[in-house]
């Protein structure tokens, strides 16, 4: 059975003069629910670079061995740490929101509160049109 990998959601760096990209699949997403208790603590360790969250997150979204994975330090420590983590964030809110960076769910968030607003609006004026018979 071949992975499931979603259309969009990539997110490319480069790691010790290499370009790699990430890859959003469902292997990676399982792994990555299951290395923190919400997406948003990933986040948060990713955010202070913390290295073992930078590896964990690598490791999906590269799907490496084990093998692989003992060259992730070295990788890290040449590239920076901080370098690394902020594609690494990208690609772990991309992965757990459907492909999505966080400037297109805010606007998906503004766009529907904005239609929100605009039918109450629309509602508060027809209950003036036609107020309730006493």
């Amino acid at each position: 059975m071949a992975e499931t990998v979603l259309d969009k959601g990539k997110v490319t760096l480069e790691l010790a003069g290499e370009t790699v990209t990430l890859v959003p699949t469902v292997k990676a997403f399982n792994l990555l629910a299951g290395a923190a208790d919400t997406y948003s603590t990933l986040l948060q360790r990713l955010a202070i670079g913390h290295v073992d969250t930078v590896k964990t997150v690598l490791r999906a979204g590269l799907g490496l061995n084990d093998t692989q994975v003992k060259e992730l330090p070295g990788k890290i420590m040449m590239t920076g740490v901080l370098a690394v983590s902020n594609p690494c964030s990208d690609y772990v809110y991309r992965l757990f929101n459907a492909g999505k960076s966080v400037k297109e769910v805010q606007a998906e968030q503004q766009a529907k509160a904005a239609a929100q607003a605009e039918a109450e609006e629309v509602g508060d004026a027809e209950d003036e049109e036609n107020p309730p018979h006493a």
